[in-house]
C-alpha cells in the first residue's frame, strides 16, 4: 500500500489522494457528509464506451480499474456489498485552490459492475449537517464542475495507467458480482469480462477458475506473516496521522482541515503540494 500520495495538477485546483486502509475510512466517514452524484456522467462515461467496439479501449472496465487501483494504491479494501461489487478504494483527498486547502474523502468502487466515484465532504459534528443525506456540492470548496473534471480526469488516468502496465501482469485472478451473473479477471494471458445468461452456467465457469487455480493461488506461511505485519504497521501508520487527528478538539469547525492535513501528510504531504508530483 502506497504511503505517499499522488496528486493531480487541474487547471484551477489541486486534487492529492491518500488511501486510506479500511478502519481510518470508517472513522473518518462518520465525521462526513456524502456529496450528490452526477449520474449522467457516469452514463456518459460508460455506456457509449461499452456500446461501442472501436472505442472499448477508452472503457474503464472492470479488469482494468482492479488492476489500475490495486498496482497504484494497494490491495482493495473490504466495505463493500460483495453481491452487488467486488471491490472498494477509499482515499483521503486534499482540494487545494490557491492558498486554500479542503478535506474531502473518496471511495472508487463498483456498483453492478458500473466504477463510481463517491465524493464525502469531511465536517465537524457540531456543524449541523445530517450524515445521512447527500448535498450539492459546496462551490466555493470543491464545485460540481470540478468535481466531474476531476471524475473524467482520474478515470482517464487509470485508462492510461493500465495500458502501460497490462503487458507486465501475469497473476491469474477472477472477482465476481453475483448481482449481474459477472466474471472478470485474467487467465491465460488475457483480460476478461463476461457476463452469464444462466446460474449455471455461471457457477460453472466459477467452480473451473477456482478449481484451476487454487493450488498455485495460496500463499505461504511465510507470505501470509508478511502481509500481516505490513498490515499491522500500515494501519498503526494510518492511526497515528489520521484517525488520532479526530480527538478532542480537533474537529472544531475553525481548525479541523489545518490539523488534519498536519496529521494526514506529516510522512511528506506538505499543505500546498510540498509533496513530489507524479
Amino acid at each position: 500500500m502506497h504511503a505517499e500520495p499522488r496528486t493531480f495538477n487541474l487547471k484551477t485546483f489541486q486534487c492529492s489522494l491518500l488511501r486510506l486502509d479500511d478502519n481510518a475510512y470508517r472513522r473518518l466517514r462518520q465525521h462526513s457528509i456524502p456529496i450528490s452524484e452526477n449520474h449522467a456522467l457516469y452514463w456518459e462515461l460508460e455506456f457509449p464506451l461499452q456500446r461501442e467496439p472501436s472505442k472499448k479501449d477508452e472503457r474503464l472496465s472492470l479488469p482494468k480499474a482492479y488492476v489500475a487501483l490495486k498496482t497504484l494504491f494497494g490491495e482493495s479494501g473490504g466495505d463493500f456489498d460483495d453481491w452487488k461489487g467486488s471491490f472498494a478504494f477509499p482515499f483521503f483527498l486534499k482540494v487545494a485552490r490557491g492558498d486554500q486547502d479542503f478535506a474531502y474523502l473518496l471511495n472508487v468502487h463498483d456498483h453492478r459492475c458500473s466504477i463510481e466515484f463517491d465524493i464525502y465532504k469531511l465536517a465537524p459534528p457540531d456543524a449541523g449537517y445530517d450524515s445521512r443525506r447527500y448535498y450539492e456540492p459546496f462551490e466555493e470548496e470543491f464545485a460540481r464542475a470540478e468535481i466531474d473534471h476531476f471524475i473524467v480526469y482520474f478515470y482517464g488516468f487509470l485508462v492510461g495507467f493500465f495500458d502501460a502496465v497490462k503487458d507486465r501482469h501475469d497473476e491469474p485472478f477472477c472477482k465476481q458480482v453475483g448481482s449481474q451473473s459477472v466474471l472478470y479477471g485474467y487467465q491465460d494471458g488475457q483480460f476478461f469480462e463476461e457476463q452469464y445468461d444462466s446460474e449455471e452456467e455461471y457457477q460453472a465457469t466459477l467452480k473451473t477458475f477456482e478449481a484451476r487455480y487454487r493450488t498455485s493461488a495460496l500463499p505461504s506461511p511465510a507470505e501470509l506473516m508478511d502481509e500481516v505485519l505490513a498490515r499491522r504497521a500500515e494501519r498503526l501508520r494510518m492511526v497515528e496521522h489520521l484517525v488520532a487527528a479526530l480527538d478532542q478538539d480537533l474537529l472544531q469547525e475553525t481548525t479541523i482541515v489545518r490539523r488534519l492535513m498536519d496529521a494526514s501528510w506529516r510522512a511528506g504531504f506538505r499543505a500546498g503540494g510540498g509533496a513530489e508530483r507524479r
